[in-house]
């Protein structure tokens, strides 16, 4: 069983739940999440299976997208809603043109400090354990990007912590990977001269896997029941749409047979990797036959410097370890 689920998790489940949740209803060993979603929150959580799971790592690399509120006036130890109140500040009134100066002073590449919510790991421990047990330590900030804020909804509501009417704000958000959007709400109720909390957020998108098309686990219980469970499941070559497409010529299936390098003669269109930046980089592609099978997803590496040396390289495969296409300069093998 080989391919993706894109779960709607629901909150007061952890991402390890889920996991285990559909090992155990599919009887499947090799299960496991694309990226954590907080047990607070509800969402998308794309499930990789089988010889899918070699390939969480790229589909932690997409960008996300969230639906999220959050409270002004008030600031937990948590910075979400499940937190205790640490800090109660005027809240500023707000209004649109307010808003969204804020917002555009966290868009593009900022940088941000991991809660001790996180499971980032510091010294070999994970900053959230070290949190249950009272310590906080200093975090370094990450660059990451927020491509997109958009202000849903703003207004005054009662505060289900405080029981006080403050000022909400509700907003989508598309970032990078390693966002933390309770960081967010906390940095922007600071830049608006106040303290904040995350009420609630949902995940809507996790690269092409989208809110709408996401199923419930009792929706999967009952299609694993009806034998209709790989309905649901997406193959691994319509979950990484977007990787680049590259065909190997058929006299060179051998060589991706043994498992060996391919280099720019093999490829019948090796031009979509080589006009790419003048500079040494690796990336993924999906390889296929000239008729149009799908191979599996290789890795390939630019060496301008040195022809014979094969660099170690992570290898990305489906249903077996394949090897990287090795692709260099164009005449460079010639040279």
């Amino acid at each position: 069983m080989d391919g993706i689920i894109n779960v709607l998790k629901p909150p007061g489940m952890s991402s390890h739940d889920v996991v285990k949740y559909l090992r155990d209803l599919l009887d499947e060993k090799k299960v496991g999440h694309t990226g954590t979603l907080d047990p607070a929150a509800a969402g998308v959580l794309p499930i990789c299976l089988g010889g899918a799971t070699k390939l969480s790592n790229i589909l932690m690399r997409n960008d996300k997208e969230y639906i999220a509120e959050m409270i002004l006036g008030v600031e937990t130890d948590t910075m979400d809603s499940l937190g205790k109140i640490t800090n109660l500040a005027n809240a500023p009134k707000l209004d649109e043109h307010i808003i969204e100066n804020a917002f555009a002073n966290f868009t593009g590449k900022i940088a941000q400090v991991p809660p001790m919510t996180s499971a980032i790991k510091v010294n070999g421990k994970k900053l959230y354990e070290l949190a249950r047990k009272g310590t906080i330590i200093e975090r370094q900030s990450r660059l990451i990007t927020i491509k997109q804020l958009t202000l849903l909804n703003y207004g005054i509501k009662i505060d289900r912590l405080t029981g006080k009417y403050l000022p909400y704000i509700r907003f989508r958000v598309s970032c990078s990977k390693g966002t933390y959007i309770r960081t967010l709400c906390s940095d922007i109720g600071r830049y608006l001269g106040s303290c904040s909390y995350m009420a609630f957020l949902v995940r809507t998108r996790v690269g092409n896997f989208h809110l709408e098309n996401a199923y419930t686990l009792e929706e999967l219980t009952k299609a694993n029941e009806q034998g209709k469970i790989f309905n649901v499941i997406t193959s691994v070559e319509d979950a990484l749409s977007n990787l680049p497409v590259v065909l190997v010529k058929n006299e060179a299936l051998p060589i991706v047979e043994s498992g060996n390098w391919l280099f720019s003669p093999d490829l019948v269109f090796p031009s979509v990797l080589e006009n790419l930046d003048n500079k040494p980089s690796t990336e993924e592609v999906k390889l296929y036959t000239e008729e149009g099978k799908f191979l599996g997803i290789y890795k390939y590496e630019f060496d301008f410097n040195n022809l014979k040396k094969q660099p170690r390289v992570r290898k990305y495969g489906y249903k077996s370890a394949l090897k990287p296409i090795k692709v260099f300069a164009k005449g460079a093998i010639n040279g």
